[in-house]
């Protein structure tokens, strides 16, 4: 063969079929790119829109949005958890316990949302509720050992000592538990 000819890729061993799938496929590829360049995605769903100004720091656009959300979905916990962060960012506490509640009487089972709401009451100086709602965080974290130990150094910065001697209990059971299972493993 001539090595001056353009090689193609593939199997293709005719020239000009070789070269006209090349060519259809570099003017497919540069409408596509276009049309996607020109395409406009506007975003409806109000919980992404939430999203879009919480992250642009437009907190009150974001709790307007979040609102419609969860009037849209009522049952679904994290638009509350959003909607009680975008309170919290703008200063609203006690309008951020409120739906921080809404989702833990929706999804009781998540540590992560005793947690959240333990914050708020420490940031609104309610330290005896945020002290509670750890302990619960503590109860539905199972064998969640990463969970034990944020809640240690938690109780530990409070000074909670009886909650303190209660996570370190946990993170030994644990690890303890770890162990026996990784012998079993062998």
């Amino acid at each position: 063969t001539d090595s001056r000819l353009k090689k193609f890729p593939g199997k293709e061993k005719d020239f000009e079929k070789a070269a006209l799938k090349e060519k259809q496929k570099t003017v497919y590829y540069k409408w596509f790119s276009g049309l996607k360049n020109k395409a406009k995605i506007e975003i409806t769903k109000p919980e992404l829109l939430g999203h879009r100004f919480r992250s642009r720091g437009q907190i009150k656009e974001a709790i307007e949005e979040y609102k419609k959300a969860a009037v849209f979905d009522p049952a679904n916990s994290f638009v509350h958890i959003f909607l009680a962060d975008a309170y919290d960012a703008s200063g609203q506490l006690d309008f951020a316990i409120d739906q921080y509640k809404e989702a833990i009487a929706i999804d009781g089972g998540q540590p992560d949302f005793h947690i959240v709401l333990a914050k708020v009451y420490e940031k609104n100086k309610q330290n005896t509720l945020a002290i509670k709602e750890y302990e619960k965080a503590s109860l539905v974290a199972g064998d969640v050992k990463a969970v034990h130990e944020e809640l240690l150094t938690i109780f530990k910065r409070l000074k909670a000592r009886a909650q303190i001697s209660h996570e370190i209990k946990e993170i030994a059971r644990i690890t303890k538990k770890e162990k026996f299972e990784e012998e079993l493993n062998k």
